[in-house]
């Protein structure tokens, strides 16, 4: 964590005070990462995704502009949740 906080313009933050007594586990604490951002748009990529090409198109598609947040199923899991979800 000290070598991020020497960054310039780089805050950093123990997203566990938030999680205060709660019992959450790693993936978990992504949510809290997300919303603690000081960011006004926020990409959230899991370790297992690979960006192909500029993913900052994504921040410009209607359905983010319309709901401020786009989704997509884990890869493992795409044949067994129904298309019409995402």
């Amino acid at each position: 964590i000290d070598a991020f906080e020497e960054i310039p313009n780089v805050r950093v933050i123990d997203a566990g005070f938030f999680a205060r007594g709660m019992n959450l586990q790693g993936f978990q604490m992504k949510a809290i990462a997300v919303v603690s951002s000081s960011f006004q748009q926020v990409l959230l990529l899991d370790a297992d995704n690979t960006p192909v090409e500029d993913p900052t198109f994504l921040f410009d598609l209607p359905a983010f502009k319309k709901h401020g947040a786009i989704f997509w199923p884990d890869f493992c899991n795409v044949r067994s949740v129904s298309p019409q979800a995402w």
